[in-house]
């Protein structure tokens, strides 16, 4: 080939009288191009399988799996904390994703089950007719009510309550507000309803104390002085037996005046300790009152002296009871089992028992118990009229007491 001033674009160099062979210019050319080849650091795991790639002169042949639009992770959770919180779903396999025209591709999921179990979705913590992540809910809305078991007399008027599932409205009456026309407590509380409580009556509580009882009117009564069980001063002075007789004349007690002459005495014990005079001894067992025997009157006596003799004076009133060293140890028998008690009372308003400076004894029963006045002692007398073996098995009075005592108080004129 003729020399030529402009060397060709391949690269090959040619001398000025051009005596360089076409073997020499093929050597140049192609240890240029093998410096060319040498490029490239994929590895097969980086090259789609099925494709193949020149790398730094070699031929390799792609392993990169193809895993299409989408594929499952196989775990999931949150990652981070505060603003960086994220969801992650991980453990996805290796390989080449891509969305083929799709918009939602490519795509990373996880299977329902797993997100159900790790947030703990469960059927009973959904509301009953809600489904969240593919499960429907089963829990009722509310409180169950199948286990309530009030009724409208048992809760307050105008207010509202569920039960088994049912809406009740109370009827309850307050007793702290009037209703129509009733009459009002007085001038300072006009609006508080007087009502009246019934059944009053002097009690000896298990404890000892004196009290006067009154059952309330069905209601609801607050407390704070919002409310108050009223009664008429006329029965409470039957209640305690207060009569004009009893009152020094002129003077006004519950609205009773008194009629009552001056020189009236009282005299109060409380809990004084009797002395026993019966043929039946008391040890703490279930013993019978003055069990009348052929040989045996069948008298059982308790007494307390007292500071005046019963020649002396005359009695005008008196409350008398008699109670022992335990609770609830008296009982009288009842056809096949008992009544119980913790005290036996007698009184002036007692019909059946009087007491007087002499003995008395009115039997209406195979037993009875009295009071009376013996020279200076006051004597409460369990009394039998029966034999061993024909008492009337529904009067048949006992108790397990080992100690007895007298309470009360007796109103007396001195003659």
């Amino acid at each position: 080939n003729a020399a030529s001033s402009n060397p060709p674009s391949n690269g090959v160099s040619y001398n000025k009288n051009g005596q360089k062979t076409v073997q020499d210019a093929l050597d140049n050319l192609y240890s240029n191009y093998n410096d060319k080849i040498k490029y490239g650091n994929a590895s097969a795991s980086q090259i789609l399988s099925g494709k193949t790639a020149l790398v730094n002169g070699n031929k390799v042949t792609g392993t990169m799996a193809d895993r299409g639009t989408a594929q499952y992770g196989e775990g999931w959770g949150w990652v981070g904390s505060g603003d960086n919180e994220y969801f992650a779903i991980n453990r996805l396999p290796e390989g080449y994703y891509h969305a083929e025209g799709n918009w939602w591709a490519p795509e990373a999921r996880i299977k329902a089950s797993t997100v159900r179990n790790e947030l703990g979705i469960t059927a009973d913590k959904i509301v009953k007719g809600q489904t969240i992540a593919g499960v429907a809910g089963t829990a009722e809305t509310g409180t169950n009510t199948s286990d309530a078991n009030a009724n409208e007399n048992q809760i307050l008027s105008g207010k509202t309550a569920y039960v088994k599932g049912y809406k009740i409205t109370g009827r309850m009456r307050n007793a702290s507000v009037k209703q129509g026309s009733e009459a009002g407590l007085n001038s300072n509380y006009p609006g508080l309803p007087v009502l009246y409580g019934t059944s009053a009556q002097l009690n000896t509580a298990t404890d000892g104390t004196k009290i006067f009882s009154i059952s309330p009117a069905t209601g609801y009564y607050p407390g704070s002085g919002s409310s108050y069980v009223s009664m008429k001063q006329s029965d409470v002075a039957s209640a305690i037996g207060l009569t004009a007789d009893k009152l020094k004349k002129g003077e006004n007690v519950l609205g009773i005046t008194g009629t009552g002459e001056t020189g009236y005495k009282v005299y109060s014990f409380d809990k004084v300790k009797a002395s026993v005079d019966s043929d039946q001894t008391f040890d703490g067992m279930w013993r019978i009152f003055g069990r009348r025997t052929p040989s045996k009157e069948g008298i059982s006596d308790f007494l307390i002296d007292l500071p005046f003799s019963a020649g002396n004076v005359e009695v005008i009133d008196y409350n008398v009871t008699l109670t022992t060293s335990c609770s609830y140890c008296f009982r009288v028998t009842r056809g096949d089992g008992y009544w119980y008690f913790n005290s036996f009372n007698l009184s002036k308003s007692s019909n059946d028992n009087v007491i007087d400076t002499s003995e008395t004894s009115t039997t209406t029963n195979s037993y009875h118990y009295e009071a009376d006045l013996v020279d200076n002692k006051l004597r409460f007398r369990f009394y039998s009229n029966c034999y061993t073996n024909n008492c009337s098995v529904n009067s048949v009075y006992s108790t397990k007491g080992i100690s007895f005592y007298l309470s009360g108080s007796i109103v007396y004129k001195e003659k």
